[in-house]
């Protein structure tokens, strides 16, 4: 047990700065609200706190965060509370009409990948960068969420998913499947779902 010990410590101290921070980094986070944790710098990954603090202040229990390509970290998509609700939109020649449809706040897509201009030139506003290369976009004429950022320092957060997170089941039934004109319509994604993927 003590070489198992002693080599997890080594590759603590032999991966920085793979591990992002070291001790004093580690205290100031302790000592940091929890607001402030979401939006602290991690590492070269994560390029943009602003973008995660907008993620918190803007986005209100049961709003819309979606996606149409992969993102890699689906994590990205949650907020803190993990009261949003992720919804997965086919990419089709629709998918500006199908993300209007799916009540969309946010979008997520790679950096300048085609449903990121599809986006753009529907007046989708560039929140920034989540993470390296994936970038968040804010609905045309929407503002924070009355709501959103109701969760600060003292609150007690849920651990795990709410049911918020888990979906209303306003979902059509057949989410997912492919519709007569070739388009799948929103899914949606939930924190506890298990991928083989990663």
């Amino acid at each position: 047990m003590l070489v198992v010990v002693v080599v997890h410590l080594a590759t603590l101290v032999g991966g920085e700065p793979g591990f992002a921070h070291d001790p004093s980094d580690a205290w100031a986070l302790l000592r940091s609200s929890p607001a402030e944790r979401v939006a602290a710098p991690r590492s070269e990954l994560f390029l943009n706190p602003d973008a995660l603090a907008a993620r918190e202040s803007e986005l209100a229990p049961g709003d819309v965060v979606a996606f149409g390509e992969d993102v890699g970290f689906l994590s990205l998509l949650w907020n803190r509370a993990m009261d949003v609700r992720v919804v997965y939109v086919a990419p089709s020649p629709r998918f500006v009409d199908d993300l209007e449809a799916a009540n969309a706040r946010w979008l997520v897509t790679r950096d300048a990948s085609y449903l990121a201009a599809r986006a753009q030139r529907a007046g989708w506003e560039r929140v920034g960068e989540v993470a390296n290369g994936l970038v968040a976009w804010r609905r045309p004429g929407t503002e924070p969420s009355d709501d959103a950022g109701s969760n600060e320092v003292g609150e007690t957060m849920p651990s795990g998913p709410t049911d918020a997170a888990r979906g209303s089941g306003d979902l059509p039934a057949d989410a997912g499947v492919a519709t007569d004109d070739g388009n799948a319509p929103p899914t949606e994604v939930h924190a506890d779902d298990e991928s083989d993927d990663g």
